[in-house]
């Protein structure tokens, strides 16, 4: 979900570009244009950097002085689920999908039960044991003996934190038979002058922030890498592990 600033920028620049049409399309909102919203606000809330409860609410769209003049509709239909009436397990999805949304409005608890904010999930959707190797396992199941890469690309472990995206992403490449070839990141500057300044370079390769890469990147035969962003695109390049 988008930050409020976000809608209240995009307001105040269209009541800036109207006013010079019409002087009065200054106090309309978005310059009396009419702007379309498409969004569901069971999905997740806006990201507020070390922020509390009450920052992350009050980024929402609801807390900005344009919701009064929002007009609310709201979608009834599940499209997804008629692209899988013909599938063998169209019953279970449109069974999962109906779990959902009972959970998005808060009647899950007079089913299965939402007490302090818990809600418990149903046996047949998680595991029953606590060792991240049975779900990887479980998830990728002997992926090294599987030759075709789509095998790989069907699936995938989602995380809330980047440093368990790192920490799974080290325990499975370990199980890739070959040896890691380790890339390393860019860690030096043509001019140097003020180096009163400066951090030691092992300090720097010891950070990772977010959005970006760790120093060290570590890859095998058959690992499947995604390239989000190149970021010198007249210096393209492919690369292979030999």
């Amino acid at each position: 979900m988008t930050h409020r600033h976000a809608f209240e920028a995009v307001d105040r620049t269209l009541r800036d570009l109207m006013k010079v049409v019409d002087p009065l399309l200054e106090e309309k909102p978005f310059g009396g244009k009419v702007i379309v919203f498409g969004g569901d606000f069971c999905q997740i809330l806006p990201v507020v950097i070390k922020g509390g409860r009450e920052d992350i609410v009050g980024s929402c769209l609801r807390r900005s002085i344009l919701w009064t003049h929002i007009k609310l509709i709201t979608l009834k239909i599940n499209m997804r689920l008629f692209r899988t009436e013909n599938q063998p397990d169209a019953i279970e999805q449109k069974e999962f999908a109906e779990w959902l949304l009972k959970v998005e409005e808060g009647r899950i608890s007079t089913i299965r039960g939402l007490e302090n904010n818990i809600i418990w999930l149903p046996n047949d959707i998680i595991l029953p044991s606590q060792n991240i190797n049975n779900l990887i396992n479980f998830v990728y199941s002997n992926f090294t003996t599987h030759s075709n890469p789509q095998y790989l690309v069907e699936r995938a472990i989602l995380t809330s934190k980047n440093v368990d995206v790192n920490n799974l992403n080290t325990i499975i490449m370990d199980q890739f038979p070959e040896e890691a070839v380790e890339y390393y990141s860019a860690d030096m500057i043509e001019e140097q002058t003020n180096s009163e300044h400066q951090y030691p370079i092992e300090f720097l390769n010891s950070l990772t922030i977010g959005g970006l890469l760790p120093h060290k990147l570590s890859l095998k035969v058959g690992s499947p890498i995604i390239l989000l962003h190149n970021l010198n695109p007249s210096d393209v390049f492919v690369m292979e592990l030999d």
